[in-house]
């Protein structure tokens, strides 16, 4: 009787672990991006300054500030900063 059980405790896991990889790899993939430039109107306010959605750009600026050498530094403003940059997935219409 415990060599059923563990035998299905072990399929159980198996099975678990096939799921979890395939919709990791399915989540893994290239999801469409678009670059979002946020400029400071007033009030803590930011109105959107450039929406860039040609992927081929897009990766071009990713792979620019992947390859900054970027350090950790505490600052403190007086101010807000002028430009917010961020990054959006692109909604996909599904049929």
């Amino acid at each position: 009787m415990k060599k059923v059980w563990s035998g299905l405790v072990v399929l159980i896991a198996i099975c678990w672990v096939i799921t979890g990889c395939q919709q990791s790899s399915a989540s893994s993939g290239t999801v469409e991006q678009k670059l979002v430039i946020e400029k400071y109107i007033a009030d803590n306010q930011y109105g959107h300054a450039v929406k860039m959605k040609d992927q081929n750009q897009v990766q071009k600026v990713q792979q620019w500030l992947k390859d900054v050498s970027w350090r950790e530094e505490k600052a403190e403003m007086i101010r807000k900063p002028n430009y917010i940059l961020h990054f959006e997935p692109v909604e996909t219409k599904r049929i």
